[in-house]
């Protein structure tokens, strides 16, 4: 936090999901402007894979306060857990993640506007359901 006020250069990519929303914590408890805008930024481009998809979405269920930094790690996981789905099988059965994963497999997954699927068909044959006002190229 002392190097964010001084504008010192800091790794924040080298800080671990928990040390991002303790970092949310201080920002939101010293209420230091541009801090909980940093930590979004960053969380956008935290790594999901298979090994801490259900890490990632247990902390940002426990740490559900912070509403931006949350949503947008659980939007990562599901999405992850929707393209990773269809070729692995991900392990679920550690009890203290079970309420994480849980939440994770009932949450909505989003889906492309124009063309209303899970994965953007652009690019791809022009399927028969195409709806009205769905745009498509030549």
């Amino acid at each position: 936090m002392i190097r964010f006020i001084y504008q010192k250069d800091s790794n924040w990519n080298e800080n671990s999901v928990t040390d991002l929303f303790e970092i949310a914590n201080l920002a939101s408890y010293y209420d230091v402007a541009g801090m909980m805008t940093k930590v979004e930024e960053v969380v956008v481009d935290y790594p999901i894979n298979l090994s801490n998809v259900v890490y990632v979405a247990f902390i940002a269920d426990r740490f559900s306060m912070f509403s931006n930094v949350s949503q947008i790690l659980l939007g990562k996981c599901v999405a992850f857990i929707f393209l990773t789905l269809r070729t692995h099988v991900l392990d679920f059965s550690d009890p203290q993640y079970a309420r994480a994963a849980l939440r994770l497999l009932e949450m909505p997954m989003g889906y492309c506007t124009n063309c209303k699927q899970f994965l953007c068909q652009e690019a791809k044959p022009v399927p028969q359901d195409v709806h009205l006002g769905c745009r498509v190229r030549h």
